[in-house]
């Protein structure tokens, strides 16, 4: 038996707390690559070469959002004569990842259903039921447990051969690793096999890495999911109208009821992205005291 020689305590795996989905990501406006590509952008601020390892589908939409450079396009990604370009389903043998030191999965390696049908016929042959879940469910992908824990043995695998073509697998350095992997593990808090809850997916991952990596976790807020993006984007539209007369500070309740509504309802919640997107616009929310309440809300120019 080979001796597995690799430390991972300089490992983090850092799980990115997004529904990443096929379903979510073939959504209008591109909301979910959306979402990850504004963490990317943050997160380069602490690791300026993050390399992003997005989906062959994906690829497009991620150099549109400036998250691929174009001359990493050009050296990494574009498929030329030689062979097909790098992307997450297509990592093995690519040494171009061995100086990496964090590296972004903007989902699950995750093939096509009929890859994992293949293999389980040609264990199982007529013995394996094929028919799957939705894939938006919580729960298992394939209906059949046998064909579920192939499913999840190659995606294991996939993300495990992913961490090792990093620079972990320079073992003379102790240089920190990053690897981050954007899906919705939280999901897996609801699903229950025999009564039990499961574990997680990073847990499991873990078990291959002696359990010596640190877990991180972080949530993406993807608002598209309460379609609060939409709403507030039709009410800054009411917002833009009001101050062509060249208003300043003025209550909320001078937009309309609805955008009353909107604010006390989701400002608490939302406050960081709700500000953000004001911002865009050249607006801001601020809290005041005056003859109704303590703190009333206020929308100005920024």
């Amino acid at each position: 038996m080979i001796e597995n020689r690799n430390s991972y305590e300089r490992l983090i795996l850092n799980i990115e707390t997004i529904n990443t989905t096929k379903y979510s990501r073939n959504k209008t406006n591109n909301t979910t690559q959306k979402a990850i590509s504004e963490r990317i952008n943050d997160l380069r601020e602490r690791f300026p070469n993050l390399f992003v390892l997005p989906t062959i589908d994906d690829m497009k939409i991620y150099k549109e959002l400036r998250v691929i450079p174009e001359d990493d396009y050009k050296k990494y990604y574009e498929a030329t004569t030689q062979g097909k370009g790098l992307h997450l389903l297509n990592t093995v043998g690519k040494n171009i990842l061995n100086d990496k030191t964090a590296l972004y999965l903007t989902s699950l390696p995750k093939m096509h259903a009929d890859y994992y049908k293949q293999i389980a016929v040609a264990i199982y042959g007529n013995e394996v039921n094929l028919k799957m879940n939705n894939e938006t469910d919580d729960g298992k992908w394939f209906v059949d447990e046998k064909l579920e824990q192939i499913y999840l043995g190659e995606l294991y695998s996939e993300i495990i051969q992913i961490i090792h073509r990093t620079a972990l697998r320079n073992l003379n350095e102790n240089t920190e690793i990053n690897v981050f992997i954007a899906y919705d593990e939280d999901s897996e808090d609801k699903i229950k096999y025999g009564g039990s809850m499961i574990k997680k997916s990073s847990s499991l991952v873990n078990n291959y890495l002696k359990q010596q990596a640190r877990i991180s976790h972080y949530k993406i807020n993807d608002m598209s999911l309460y379609n609060r993006s939409g709403n507030l984007e039709k009410h800054i539209e009411i917002i833009d109208e009001y101050y062509k007369n060249g208003f300043g500070e003025v209550p909320i309740s001078y937009i309309s009821k609805s955008f009353v509504g909107y604010i006390k309802k989701h400002y608490d919640l939302k406050k960081n992205e709700i500000d953000k997107q004001l911002l865009e616009h050249g607006y801001r929310i601020t809290r005041k005291k005056d003859r109704y309440s303590e703190k009333s809300y206020y929308i100005g120019e920024n």
